[in-house]
């Protein structure tokens, strides 16, 4: 019994999923897409979430809260987006025109959106239509590979691990204190000729965390709704709008409280 209780602390306590596809036998695979540049991502989410606010999300956000659709211990309040935006549509001695409460709340919203925003940027552009289709081809050649051949596309041997910092590991002439061709600090154990030769997945992963690196240095920037523009004031108005009907709302309850 305590051998049993020992094997099961250590399953709970594995990380390890129980119960799911791959204990039914099945083949899982899962892929994730991933921008070439993040830095350039991260200034597409801050303005799609501009974006939503010029579509409506704070008049939907206020609609849903006061029909009874969005109950404060709903999954639909959690989510990004509307969390953010009760957030501030309910917030402590609200002002009319306050353009400091908005930007931090534009502000919270983007951040939060970015920090787990790590999908393929989509536009109607043909270039992404095209890159999307690539994606897609990638996808479809993994999904038909053997299991062993799809295992070998996602490793990194521990010796070329750039995350693996083993004291009995040699730097190549890329290693610490000297630049790549981008100019970024570069930790890798990796000639590029090597790098070259390693799964795409591997070579991504390898991309993707370089360019983490420089994610501390990015500003956000404002795309439509500048402080003076007709869409920030169209905005605004509509924010005060829908804080003073939450403001009464809440008003009306506490009086019949």
């Amino acid at each position: 019994k305590e051998v049993e209780k020992e094997e099961q602390i250590k399953k709970l306590y594995s990380g390890q999923r129980f119960g799911g596809l791959e204990d039914l036998g099945y083949d899982v695979r899962c892929f994730f897409l991933c921008p070439d540049d993040r830095m350039k991502h991260t200034g597409l989410v801050d303005a799609r979430c501009e974006d939503m606010l010029l579509r409506g999300l704070l008049q939907e956000t206020t609609d849903l809260k006061l029909n009874g659709h969005m109950p404060i211990d709903g999954q639909v309040a959690r989510a990004i987006g509307y969390r953010q935006t009760l957030d501030y549509l309910q917030r402590d001695n609200p002002k009319d025109k306050d353009a400091t409460a908005f930007y931090k709340y534009l502000d919270d919203f983007s951040k939060t959106t970015n920090s787990i925003s790590y999908k393929e940027e989509k536009s109607s552009s043909s270039s992404s239509v095209s890159r999307i289709e690539a994606a897609a081809d990638i996808i479809q050649r993994m999904c038909l590979l053997s299991r062993d051949e799809f295992e070998k596309e996602l490793i990194i041997t521990a010796a070329k691990d750039p995350n693996n910092h083993n004291k009995n590991n040699t730097k190549t002439k890329r290693g610490k204190n000297r630049k790549d061709n981008n100019n970024n600090d570069d930790d890798c154990y990796l000639s590029k000729e090597e790098e070259q030769q390693l799964p795409l997945s591997a070579q991504t992963k390898l991309v993707n965390e370089r360019q983490g690196k420089n994610m501390k240095f990015y500003i956000p920037t404002r795309h439509k709704l500048m402080e003076g523009t007709k869409e920030f004031q169209n905005v605004l108005a509509d924010a005060d709008r829908c804080t003073n009907r939450m403001k009464k709302k809440n008003e009306s309850r506490n009086e019949l409280a």
